[in-house]
C-alpha cells in the first residue's frame, strides 16, 4: 500500500465523521462546555478545513462522558437544541423546546415532554410534523437510544418510541398490535 496523504488534527480533539465530513471537537478541558467544532472535507490530496464554529455543550443533553451529536437527515447535526448545518457550519436553535432531549429517526427529530406529549419536525422545517400522546414517554424516552431504528413496511416508515409505541414516522399515527393470547392464558 502507498500512502496518499497525511494530516494532523489536534491531539486532544474528539474526532468523528458525519455526512461526508470529518469533525474535530476541541475543548480546553475534557469537561469544558465551551468547545470548537471544526469540519473537514476529504479530498484526494487529504483533509481540507470546511468551517469552524463554537458550540455550547451544556445545553439540552443527557450528562455523559462524551458530548452527543445526532445526525438529522443529510445536512444537519444536532446537539441538544442546537442545529448545525453540515455544509456551512451555521448554527441555529431547533424548533423544539431547549429543555427537551431530542431523538432522531433519519430526517425526523422527536422530543417528548414531561406530560407525555411527543412532537416531531422534519429536517429543514420549523413546522411541527405531528404531536401525539404516548403513555409513560417522559419516563422512558431518556433511556431510549437517541438514534432510532426506522422500520419500513408497505411504503411507510415506523419507529418504536418509549420501548412500546409503534408510530408512523411521517404522520404520527400510532399503530396498535392485537396479539392473540398464548394458549396457556386462554
Amino acid at each position: 500500500a502507498v500512502q496518499s496523504w497525511q494530516t494532523q488534527i489536534d491531539g486532544g480533539a474528539e474526532v468523528f465523521s458525519v455526512g461526508g465530513r470529518v469533525l474535530a471537537l476541541t475543548r480546553k478541558t475534557e469537561r469544558d462546555s465551551a468547545a470548537t467544532l471544526t469540519a473537514y472535507t476529504l479530498e484526494d490530496s487529504g483533509l481540507s478545513e470546511a468551517w469552524t464554529t463554537t458550540v455550547d455543550l451544556s445545553q439540552g443533553t443527557i450528562p455523559q462522558e462524551r458530548p452527543q451529536f445526532l445526525r438529522w437527515g443529510d445536512h444537519h447535526l444536532i446537539h441538544g437544541s442546537t442545529v448545525i448545518d453540515l455544509t456551512t457550519g451555521d448554527t441555529s436553535s431547533g424548533p423544539w423546546p431547549a429543555d427537551e432531549q431530542p431523538i432522531v429517526a433519519q430526517d425526523v427529530v422527536i422530543v417528548c415532554s414531561i406530560d407525555d406529549n411527543c412532537a416531531a419536525w422534519r429536517e429543514g422545517s420549523d413546522e411541527q410534523l405531528w404531536n401525539i400522546s404516548i403513555e409513560n414517554a417522559s419516563a422512558l424516552i431518556s433511556r431510549d437510544n437517541n438514534s432510532q431504528t426506522v422500520y419500513r413496511r408497505a411504503g411507510a416508515r415506523y419507529v418504536i418510541l418509549a420501548f412500546h409505541s409503534a408510530v408512523n414516522l411521517d404522520t404520527g399515527e400510532q399503530i396498535s398490535f392485537n396479539l392473540p393470547p398464548l394458549s396457556s392464558y386462554s
